[in-house]
């Protein structure tokens, strides 16, 4: 619809004639669903939050992979280490 307005509107300003390309109107539309996702996106996280809507952390994770939970103790021991020696 907003082509065909476009187009009429063309007839009286060249300028709507942009409108007419292919690649403007697809940035038109990323741009729209960019600023459409960043409005809605925290009201949408917030009303799924309260309504408890999402995917449950186990809790359990590092009992069932005891060999996980040794080596992210030892790769967070060798971050720190590496942190103090840069003086960070």
């Amino acid at each position: 619809m907003l082509l065909y307005l476009t187009n009429y509107l063309a007839q009286f300003e060249s300028g709507f004639n942009v409108f007419s390309y292919l690649t403007m109107r697809a940035i038109l539309g990323a741009l729209t669903a960019l600023v459409l996702s960043f409005v809605m996106g925290p009201r949408m996280i917030k009303k799924l939050s309260t309504n408890q809507i999402g995917q449950p952390v186990r809790e359990d994770v590092f009992e069932i992979r005891p060999k996980q939970r040794a080596d992210n103790d030892r790769a967070q021991d060798h971050c720190t280490a590496h942190r103090r020696s840069a003086g960070l």
